[in-house]
């Protein structure tokens, strides 16, 4: 026996060819401690010799293997077994006719076809013969004459060096009378499909076939997207955009296998439940239950889990699937926000556009926020354009503005702020006197939409209700209450209840007359009255 170190170093061994040297790697020394196992770095070509010379592996005592002695000389040969692919589709011109489609990964023995046995549960084995569709792809029609049970399609090919490979596929099928509540699951207890007494108008053949699924996110490739295997060779549908069944793709994950619930479209009334198992070790999160589209994509149905099953009502027949959402809808605004400039409007206009491929956006959860307050509706539009307008006047100033959305799986995104200034004309807000009626000073607070409210921009006079001027007041107190659309900039003055001459005024009734000019505009000017009990 070699030793484990020695027999698992790849700089002791060197495979060559006519062509050159190929590399090995993934050595691994079997059980026995006398056999090798390894890969080499290119497929090896049938009838091709190859010399392997092994220089200083040692066994237990130390004598090391040298190439004049451990070399020897080889013909490649195919010693792997053919890799089927096996499907079975229905057929729309008759609900007890199905489609199977066989596919190989290389060409058979003598450029022969599979051979496919069909064995119903309640009937005896049937030979069908494959036609050729296209190259090493072939399908066969086949008639299901029983009513209930399983049915088994048996396909073996061998390749032109003799080996041998058989894949089997089982399928349920069922008679549903219209009158009796009935269900039908898929051979492997997966999928399963319920009947109420109002589901079908009348009796249906139904049946659930299995799918693989293929999975392609590439946007370069035509076959981009997520389609049970060979259905591209026998089904032509209108497919929606490449690229677009390409970002479905990246955004699902398929689970397990997909299921074909096949009956006649004549005979649904209400529709029929579909409740789909999770896969053992399956976490819930971001599931849900699909449906396959005739534009190929797929679109979520259903969501609620219960026991680790989820379901979903009203449905029509169709492929079905659990597929895992795992990316939040993607946000982009379009608008173009100057950095060098202020805004000119209190309530501008955004809009941007929103992308969701997978389980769907959830339209209540897009919203928009400024400056971190209370979330806003956002106008979501067919196309996935979003227009957003602040539901009131912004302030003067600085604002940063996010959206947020959510998918039906719960898939969060928040966009990164969006920093942008407004410059509006001023306007004054509420004038409000604290405490009315006052007894030793009182409190005069003016809002306003802008920050930049100097204190020689604001007078206050105030007058008795005789029209007599009684003071001058100057010199406001900026206060900052709030932030976002309900900012406001409070600016406080006090008085004191003195006339300008430094004396108590009689108690009563005066008007306190505020006039704000705007920062911008000097010559412009903002005036209120207010009364101070």
């Amino acid at each position: 026996q070699v030793t484990e170190s020695t027999a698992q170093t790849a700089s002791n061994y060197e495979l060559k060819s006519s062509s050159g040297t190929l590399v090995l790697s993934n050595l691994q020394l079997l059980a026995d401690g006398l056999s090798v196992t390894a890969s080499a770095s290119e497929a090896l070509a049938e009838g091709t010799s190859y010399t392997l010379t092994v220089n200083g592996v040692e066994d237990r005592f130390q004598n090391r293997s040298t190439g004049d002695l451990a070399s020897f000389t080889f013909r490649g040969a195919d010693v792997t077994p053919p890799v089927i692919t096996l499907a079975a589709f229905s057929n729309a011109g008759n609900e007890r006719d199905i489609i199977i489609a066989v596919k190989t990964n290389e060409a058979l023995l003598n450029g022969g076809s599979p051979a496919l046995t069909v064995t119903p549960s309640t009937g005896t084995a049937v030979s069908v013969s494959l036609a050729q569709a296209q190259p090493l792809t072939w399908t066969a029609g086949y008639h299901l004459s029983s009513n209930v049970g399983y049915v088994v399609l048996s396909v073996t090919a061998t390749d032109a060096a003799g080996n041998s490979s058989t894949k089997s596929l089982t399928f349920s099928i069922a008679t549903v009378n219209a009158n009796i509540a009935a269900s039908l699951s898929s051979a492997d207890g997966m999928m399963t499909a319920g009947f109420d007494r109002k589901s079908l108008k009348n009796q249906a053949f139904v049946k659930i076939l299995p799918h693989e699924l293929d999975y392609i996110d590439s946007y370069t490739s035509k076959t981009a997207g997520i389609k049970p295997k060979l259905s591209a060779a026998l089904r032509r549908s209108a497919a929606i955009s490449a690229a677009k069944l390409a970002s479905q793709a990246s955004e699902l994950v398929p689970l397990g296998l997909a299921y074909e619930i096949s009956l006649s479209q004549a005979a649904i009334g209400r529709g029929f439940s579909v409740n789909a198992k999770l896969p053992a070790g399956i976490a819930k999160t971001g599931v849900a239950l699909f449906r396959q589209a005739a534009d190929q994509s797929w679109q979520a149905i259903g969501g609620r889990e219960s026991n680790g099953t989820i379901s979903s009502t009203g449905n029509v027949p169709g492929t079905f699937a659990l597929l895992r959402d795992v990316m939040a809808p993607r946000v982009s605004i379009t608008t173009k926000v100057p950095v060098d400039a202020p805004l000119s409007t209190a309530r501008p206009r955004f809009e941007g556009r929103v992308e969701e491929y997978g389980s769907g956006l959830n339209p209540d959860s897009m919203v928009a926020r400024i400056d971190g307050e209370s979330a806003q509706p956002v106008t979501l539009l067919e196309d996935g354009s979003i227009v957003f307008v602040p539901l009131e006047d912004l302030t003067g100033g600085c604002h940063e503005l996010v959206f947020e959305a959510e998918d039906a799986a719960g898939n969060r995104t928040v966009t990164k702020a969006v920093r942008f200034a407004v410059q509006v004309p001023l306007s004054i807000g509420e004038i409000s006197i604290y405490p009315n009626p006052a007894r030793i000073r009182s409190t005069i607070r003016i809002s306003a939409n802008r920050r930049d409210v100097d204190p020689d921009l604001v007078d206050i006079d105030i007058y008795d209700t005789a029209g007599h001027r009684v003071r001058t007041l100057s010199g406001v107190n900026p206060v900052r209450e709030a932030a976002g659309a309900s900012a406001r900039f409070l600016y406080d003055m006090v008085w004191d209840l003195r006339n300008d001459d430094d004396e108590t005024v009689a108690n009563g009734v005066y008007l306190a007359r505020v006039t704000v000019r705007d920062p911008d505009n000097p010559d412009r000017k903002v005036k209120k009255i207010h009364k101070i009990a």
